[in-house]
């Protein structure tokens, strides 16, 4: 049997979050608080020395280039034209050259570890600018006032025009500064007059200011990207707390319409079987046939056994929301539990007309073998459930170092919108009716949250009108703890033992009818109960010493603010720490629960079979011996 997709995890993977690109930029607003701001930064400074958006040509290629051709201009016949022809023409080779480097940093991925390589090649750019225009100071420098003149200022305006654009990346300012201004300030200090010292004192006093206020302006440009990444960490921050907040509201409000629905389903699964129980109670009052009587009472107790069942359900949710299933791993033989469920479920597929295969295994895997059973008896009891026809197959197979148990079926399958509700409580898709007769929808909720105890993954594949298949992952194990898993299941089977022989039973529970009920049980059993509605009561019989228990039935909520644990400590300390004491509980709460467990006493919870009591009485009785 061929199963196709699709398939779902019932547990939800996390997605990693989209992150929000910029155009053509090494930083991208951070995700996470703690993002090295050095790398950052170095993005921001290139991403400003380069530009922000793409271009033709570099900002400042033609200012340079009109700027050099009106020197050109000016010193032609007081400089060698060869020399103004060969300095004008390595100008332009350098604004080309420079033109490829600007394409090659649009054509390059926006990545922050490349921000190094440019940050590299404009220092080399801004040193080979201001080599070009230094040289002019040594090569274009004339005697003639006005030409003098006019290679000052434009040396001097060049000088700060790199405040603009260099000063983002400091070493590229600094060699272009020191490149530009130098040279000319060394030809007025070698002219030796008075005017070109005075000049060239000028010149260094400039050049000082330039490098300071250049240096000024790359700290302010640092301090505001780093205000920036400050203020999108703390934007990404509340963002982040905000979505948090967002999916904690989302999560309260399907937790309160889950409790709603929750509450609804129970409420009419748990009326249905006691609106027939009234009914088959004020029938069996007017019938005195006892033939009838006895149908009668079958057909109550199927209605209690439909109660039992609804009530171990939602016990079994109850404790493992609660936290207080204890998990007890162990390397056992598959073999033997398929083996196990297989004779269980084969009769009931019989009796549909369905056949029940299992494929026998010799693989060990590591696992609680209650509680996987339990997962397995769930399963198999849905594919049964909703299998009409055809066949349902139990067994293994590897996966590397794990075991997936699969159950597959020929049912009706499952659509694909419902793959993941039907692990909710309550659910069945095809049962709105909320007919008993189709189960109560708790089966794959107990699964769901035992694969989340145990940790073994649970998945399941469906195709409509073709069938479905649940699997589970499990650790493989190996023979050397091996159990004896025959031996443990005899070890549970106590039920169908003789009488007490006069078993002397102090019975504590604050219900008259279920005290005068549990009394009438006991009695049948050939117990001698004794029966109290609170622990004052118990006590103040007791007090007379005429009679000492040997047995203790315990209800966990007594009166007067006093709990079932509570009157076994009492007990216990007059009669020895030996004496048996049995607690029952309805409470399903999570804290009572974890404070019964906590206790140490055996816990039965309501409503408890009689054949059940009678066996974990029998077993605590001979234990005490």
């Amino acid at each position: 049997m061929t199963l196709a997709s699709p398939t779902y995890l019932w547990f939800d993977p996390q997605e990693p979050l989209e992150a929000l690109e910029e155009p053509h930029a090494f930083v991208k607003e951070p995700a996470e608080p703690g993002v090295d701001r050095a790398v950052l930064v170095q993005g921001e400074q290139v991403r400003m020395a380069y530009g922000e958006t793409r271009r033709a040509l570099p900002s400042t290629v033609v200012p340079n280039l009109l700027a050099a051709l009106m020197l050109v201009s000016a010193m032609w016949g007081e400089v060698p034209g060869v020399v103004l022809v060969g300095w004008y023409t390595a100008q332009m080779a350098y604004q080309v050259v420079r033109t490829l480097v600007y394409r090659a940093y649009w054509r390059a991925p926006p990545a922050a570890e490349a921000a190094p390589k440019w940050i590299r090649l404009w220092v080399l750019q801004a040193m080979t600018n201001g080599c070009i225009w230094g040289s002019a100071g040594l090569l274009f420098f004339s005697p003639n006032p006005i030409h003098e003149a006019m290679l000052t200022i434009l040396l001097c305006g060049v000088s700060a025009g790199t405040i603009a654009v260099n000063a983002v990346i400091l070493p590229s300012f600094v060699v272009a500064v020191l490149a530009i201004l130098p040279a000319l300030t060394l030809r007025m200090f070698l002219s030796g007059d008075t005017s070109h010292m005075v000049l060239g004192a000028m010149l260094t006093l400039y050049m000082t200011m330039i490098l300071v206020w250049g240096r000024e302006m790359h700290r302010v440009l640092i301090e505001s990207f780093m205000r920036r990444f400050s203020n999108l960490e703390l934007i990404g921050r509340l963002s982040r707390q905000t979505e948090i907040a967002e999916i904690a509201k989302m999560k309260a409000e399907a937790a309160d319409a889950a409790k709603s629905k929750f509450l609804a389903a129970a409420s009419h699964d748990l009326r249905q079987p006691m609106h027939a129980l009234s009914i088959f109670s004020e029938i069996l009052r007017e019938e005195a046939d006892p033939e009838k009587m006895r149908e009668v009472a079958g057909y109550m107790d199927a209605s209690v056994k439909a109660l039992g069942h609804l009530f171990d359900a939602l016990l079994d949710i109850s404790r493992l929301d609660a936290g207080v299933v204890p998990v007890q791993e162990a390397d056992f033989p598959l073999g033997e539990l398929l083996a196990r469920l297989h004779a269980d479920f084969r009769p009931l597929a019989a009796r549909k007309g369905l056949r029940l295969d299992y494929v026998p295994t010799r693989a060990v895997v590591r696992a609680d073998p209650i509680l996987l059973e339990q997962m397995l008896r769930n399963l198999l009891a849905n594919a049964v459930r909703y299998t009409e026809r055809g066949a349902i197959l139990l067994g293994c197979r590897r996966r590397g170092a794990r075991l997936r148990v699969e159950v597959r079926d020929t049912g009706v399958g499952i659509p694909v919108e419902h793959l993941e509700s039907i692990f909710h409580e309550f659910v069945q898709i095809d049962n709105p009716e909320r007919d008993r007769e189709k189960g109560l929808g708790l089966g794959l909720a107990i699964v769901r949250r035992l694969s989340v105890l145990l940790g073994y993954p649970v998945e399941v594949k469906s195709r409509l009108e073709r069938g479905s298949l649940f699997s589970i992952d499990l650790p493989a194990g190996s023979l050397a703890d091996e159990p004896d898993l025959a031996e443990e299941a005899e070890s549970g089977g106590l039920g169908g033992l003789a009488g007490f022989g006069g078993l002397r039973v102090l019975v504590i529970d604050d219900e008259a009818g279920v005290l005068h009920a549990t009394g009438r049980l006991l009695a049948g059993w050939g117990c001698e109960p004794l029966l109290a509605e609170s622990l004052g009561e118990a006590a103040a019989q007791l007090k007379r010493g005429i009679w000492s228990p040997q047995f203790v039935l315990c209800d966990y909520r007594l009166r007067e603010g006093a709990t079932g644990v509570d009157a076994l400590d009492w007990l216990r300390s007059l009669h020895g720490e030996r004496l048996p004491c049995l607690l029952i509980t309805g409470d399903i709460e999570a804290e009572r629960l974890r404070a019964v467990r906590e206790s140490g006493y055996t816990v039965l919870h309501k409503p408890v079979q009689p054949a059940k009591l009678r066996a974990v009485m029998r077993g605590m009785v001979s234990g005490a011996v």
